[in-house]
């Protein structure tokens, strides 16, 4: 368990605005001294397999690289000095297995689901530095800007993800 934390903070500075597939959460009993609340999340999503903490794979769909998270349970909430009002209380959240994006989504992957169809362009073509990016091959690999939360939902219905929780 003491592999995992590291592991999970790693992947999690890596993740895009997609989720892969769906998690269904189930808690873990945990030895404990007191009584402690769980927050068990997406119950009805599916059990996923993959293998190893970190093992990766891509999206056929759009190409994105993924890393497999195994099931676990994590403290979350006010944990440090500078605790805020909307941390607390903390508490145990369980999680199901899970594929997380390693990266975020690209104009490039973009751009193929605005092809299908299925996504409407960003709100501006350009960027805060460059007047010509989402239609510009030259960025294909930089992220997507631009998008509003429900483009971004969209998309990653289309690519057969979701987008992530707070957890």
């Amino acid at each position: 368990m003491k592999k995992l934390f590291p592991i999970l903070a790693v992947l999690a500075l890596f993740a895009s605005a997609c989720q892969a597939g769906s998690a269904q959460p189930t808690a873990i009993a945990l030895p404990t001294a007191m009584p402690i609340a769980t927050t068990v999340i997406n119950p009805t999503a599916e059990i996923v397999s993959g293998g190893d903490a970190g093992s990766e794979r891509v999206s056929q769909v759009d190409g994105m690289p993924q890393a497999f998270i195994p099931e676990g349970t994590f403290r979350m909430g006010a944990l440090d000095v500078d605790e805020q009002k909307d941390e607390k209380p903390d508490h145990n959240v369980s999680l199901k297995a899970f594929w997380m994006d390693r990266l975020e989504v690209t104009n490039g992957m973009y751009m193929l689901c605005v092809q299908s169809g299925s996504c409407e362009p960003p709100q501006n073509f350009k960027s805060q530095t460059r007047n010509s990016y989402f239609n510009n091959s030259e960025f294909n690999d930089y992220p997507v800007v631009y998008v509003t939360w429900l483009q971004a939902d969209t998309y990653c219905k289309w690519a057969g993800r979701r987008l992530p929780t707070e957890a």
